[in-house]
């Protein structure tokens, strides 16, 4: 198991798990900024599995990803496989205007590129876009365990709504936990930080809410 910098603490239970050996990179910066790694232990043979997660700083996190990949190909990993519970710029999936960057066919181009063999994310924006990389990639829900949480809180009829009819599918998952009701909220995109919300008909009067989706 190898650590990245942004999940330390998942890839240490994950390590306890599994009863695998942690490794911890060195890391530290050059004077411009940039980004230096070591490898701490042995990966030569064996089955390295990095977990690193993507958010803010997307751009760094991302780069030490396709380091960690690399380096841990070039040192005669037999396989690599990369674990990203939160996967960047999978929101950009299409091209909503002339012209804009498909910002998750570069990033699954670039990891494709790592030397990787394979890539587990959660809960990717797009679930059918996980047939975009050039690796084995899964894509793992978290909804029903959510929906197993939402049970025990005791709330009041509650009916789980998506953000959007693509998350639809999500707030299935969530209720059927719970065999709850479920429904979304129509949205119109008018620019990217502008969203008008047009609510579809549902009866939530008297009722505990539940808004579910996969990214804020």
């Amino acid at each position: 198991m190898v650590q990245g910098s942004a999940s330390p603490k998942l890839s240490a239970r994950l390590a306890r798990a599994l009863g695998c050996p942690l490794i911890k990179p060195e890391r530290k910066r050059f004077p411009d900024g940039e980004l230096y790694l070591r490898f701490t232990g042995e990966v030569s043979g064996e089955h390295a599995v990095i977990v690193q997660s993507t958010p803010e700083p997307q751009n760094d996190n991302l780069m030490e990803l396709y380091f960690l990949a690399r380096t841990a190909r070039d040192l005669g990993a037999s396989e690599v496989t990369l674990v990203v519970p939160y996967l960047a710029y999978a929101r950009q999936d299409k091209r909503f205007k002339p012209g804009e960057t498909i910002s998750l066919d570069c990033v699954a181009s670039m990891i494709s590129s790592s030397g990787a063999d394979s890539i587990v994310v959660v809960d990717i924006h797009e679930p059918e876009s996980i047939g975009r990389f050039g690796i084995r990639a899964r894509n793992l829900t978290a909804m029903p365990l959510l929906g197993y949480h939402i049970a025990k809180l005791r709330l009041r009829s509650p009916v789980v709504i998506g953000g959007d009819q693509g998350s639809e599918e999500r707030a299935r998952l969530v209720a059927g936990a719970f065999g709850g009701d479920y429904d979304y909220l129509e949205k119109k995109r008018i620019t990217p930080k502008r969203v008008v919300m047009r609510p579809k008909r549902m009866d939530v009067k008297g009722r505990d809410v539940v808004i579910v989706d996969d990214m804020i």
